[in-house]
């Protein structure tokens, strides 16, 4: 059965936020929101517009809660399903561009001191980046233009930036949008061994089968499921119909309550009517002689 969140005792905590509210125009989006993050993956769903995206953005610190605080002691890193790149180059894209210029110098035997200095116990780094891209099917160099990038391709560089940073917890909001069959393989794979965890925002059932933990964001605040999104439909399903069990059940108490007291008022109105009977037969006899004695 699905459980109010709250801070966890025997997991390593990541993160977490604390009575979290976010108004607008003085109307709450959501209010006293409190969870916490532990390793591994974990999907936040529900329905739209209930605040998914903004929450997000708030937990990366792009937004401030109204009230509220979010405290994270790993670091992070956040996709923006509407802001995905920067820069020209792949390079820039990856935000290694700095040290991938280093290397060029150097290569080109145009480095200085100080560039060798930067690149000290870095010397793996671009192997490092190229087999991060290879493995999500991007066999462009580092130094080709970004505009050159299908959609899909652009989105698996945006994932490539965050993944080549595995110690961070990674905000994902739909991030198989733009990704073919293949493309979201990749990801799931990818997500799957990334050490440092990840909190996913997604419709993709085929990405959520793959998260160990549901949050589920609703008027009622945030409500932790154990297991994916099939054991988190599951619960929902058992949830819901004994929810209409009770509803049934009241309805059906109700009307027997409204019986009782219907036959109760019968019983009244049956107890009245024959009192009225009994009392008109014991009339004093003087009075009904005097009826009698009457002329006609």
């Amino acid at each position: 059965m699905p459980t109010q969140t709250t801070s966890t005792t025997n997991a390593t905590v990541l993160g977490h936020l604390h009575q979290l509210t976010l108004s607008f125009d003085g109307e709450p989006l959501f209010a006293d929101l409190s969870a916490s993050f532990q390793p591994g993956l974990t999907g936040l769903v529900g329905r739209n517009g209930q605040g998914k995206s903004v929450l997000m953005s708030v937990l990366a610190g792009v937004r401030a809660p109204t009230s509220g605080r979010v405290h994270w002691s790993v670091p992070i890193q956040w996709l923006d399903q509407l802001d995905r790149l920067d820069g020209p180059r792949l390079a820039d894209a990856l935000g290694v561009s700095e040290l991938f210029d280093t290397f060029a110098r150097v290569d080109a035997g145009k480095g200085s001191p100080d560039d060798l200095d930067r690149l000290a116990d870095r010397w793996l780094k671009p192997a490092q980046w190229q087999a991060v891209l290879d493995r999500a099917g991007l066999s462009q160099s580092l130094d080709a233009p970004i505009e050159q990038l299908s959609g899909g391709e652009r989105t698996r560089l945006a994932l490539c930036r965050l993944l080549l940073h595995p110690d961070h917890y990674l905000l994902l909001d739909e991030p198989t949008n733009h990704l073919d069959a293949d493309g979201r393989t990749w990801l799931m794979d990818a997500l799957a061994q990334h050490p440092g965890g990840a909190l996913i925002v997604s419709h993709d059932r085929s990405l959520l089968r793959r998260v160990s933990r549901i949050l589920e964001l609703s008027p009622q605040g945030l409500t932790e499921f154990g297991g994916n999104v099939d054991h988190y439909q599951q619960q929902r399903d058992l949830a819901q119909q004994a929810a209409e069990a009770r509803a049934e059940r009241l309805a059906a108490e109700q009307k027997q309550l409204q019986r009782a007291q219907q036959a109760e008022l019968q019983k009244a109105a049956q107890r009245r009517r024959q009192g009225e009977q009994q009392r008109k037969g014991r009339q004093p006899e003087h009075a009904v002689t005097r009826c009698a004695q009457e002329p006609g």
